[in-house]
């Protein structure tokens, strides 16, 4: 990660970054994902070069901003759960302390992975993410390049400027999909709870889904199935959580029991 408080210079597809200096030039690159010490999960990361340079030789301007801009890859994408360990906490980490006045530049560029998280990204910055894919040169009083990281699906209040902690990561993904929980008074008035069941069609899958309901149903349980259509879009999965009072789903099987506690905790705080 670095971070620059002084005017720089954005060009190359967001690839090269220019910072004025009148002292010594020198180069150095970040490859701005979360996972820096996880060589396997870098290597589809392109390198970002930072160089600090005379003045004189800078690229001329073609854009201006009147706000900082944030660098980061959104190279690796494709699993929910690294996408919010590794881009979406670290995002929220690294700019919410700035109140949406920043605008974010993505390498690797995956258009389809910014509209997926659309909601959480217009929460973050009042404006759109920036493509300078057209070899423009964009300047900006202040630039970071990658993001803050602390662990995996981990904020440390001591490590934040603002000291946010999960809890107000829960708030802020619900102000993000304006998710309303229930109160005591509107669940007392179901006339029966409802489980929403993680349906998965290869991996980490139940074998006996059918039973699975069916045994819920008997409980007294109204199930609802989250299908490969819910769970990719986030607003949907999002209401649908909103409204439950128990999630049930495989989780992935790791080495940390940390990690595991972690997992097993950010789902539960979804769900009442």
């Amino acid at each position: 990660m670095c971070l620059s408080a002084k005017p720089v210079r954005i060009s190359n597809g967001g690839l090269t970054v220019h910072v004025p200096s009148h002292g010594s030039q020198f180069e150095r690159s970040v490859r701005p994902y979360a996972r820096r010490d996880d060589e396997h999960m870098m290597k589809p990361i392109t390198r970002v070069e930072i160089l600090h340079g005379d003045v004189a030789n800078l690229p001329p301007c073609n854009f201006r901003h009147s706000i900082p801009a944030v660098i980061f890859s959104t190279a690796v994408t494709g699993n929910v759960f690294h996408e919010f360990s590794e881009i979406i906490i670290p995002l929220f980490l690294t700019c919410r302390h700035l109140r949406s006045q920043l605008k974010f530049v993505t390498t690797d560029r995956n258009a389809s992975w910014i509209q997926k998280y659309s909601g959480i990204l217009n929460r973050l910055s009042d404006y759109e993410a920036l493509n300078l894919d057209d070899g423009s040169v964009h300047c900006f009083p202040g630039a970071v390049v990658g993001l803050r990281y602390h662990d995996i699906l981990a904020l440390n209040t001591s490590d934040v400027p603002a000291g946010y902690s999960i809890r107000e990561f829960r708030q802020f993904l619900r102000e993000s999909y304006d998710v309303k929980i229930k109160n005591v008074h509107e669940i007392e008035k179901l006339q029966k709870p409802i489980l929403i069941l993680i349906s998965r069609n290869h991996t980490r899958k139940f074998l006996n889904e059918d039973a699975v309901v069916e045994l819920a149903q008997e409980l007294g349980f109204q199930v609802a199935r989250a299908g490969t259509d819910a769970m990719s879009n986030l607003e949907l999965l999002a209401k649908m959580l909103s409204s439950c009072n128990v999630l049930a789903g495989v989780t992935v099987r790791v080495l940390l029991m940390r990690s595991f506690c972690q997992t097993a905790q950010w789902y539960f705080r979804w769900c009442r």
